[in-house]
C-alpha cells in the first residue's frame, strides 16, 4: 500500500463546522478547504486559534512531521 494520503480528497464535501480531531490541536472545527493554497485545509481550534495543514495533513511540509 504505497497511496499517498489525500485528505483535500476526503474532506472537501464536509460543511464548515465539521469537528475534527488534530494530534496537535486536539478537536478542531473544518474552517474551509482551498486547494489553491500549499496548505489547503483551514481549522479553528477549541481556544479560537485558526490553523491550517498540507493536503496530507502535515503541520509543515518543510519537514517530515
Amino acid at each position: 500500500m504505497n497511496e499517498k494520503l489525500n485528505l483535500v480528497e476526503i474532506l472537501k464535501d464536509c460543511p464548515k463546522g465539521t469537528k475534527l480531531y488534530s494530534t496537535i490541536y486536539g478537536e478542531v472545527e473544518l474552517e474551509e478547504i482551498d486547494e489553491e493554497l500549499n496548505y489547503p485545509i483551514s481549522f479553528i481550534t477549541n481556544d479560537e486559534y485558526e490553523a491550517s495543514v498540507a493536503l496530507d495533513g502535515r503541520h509543515t511540509t518543510h519537514f517530515n512531521g
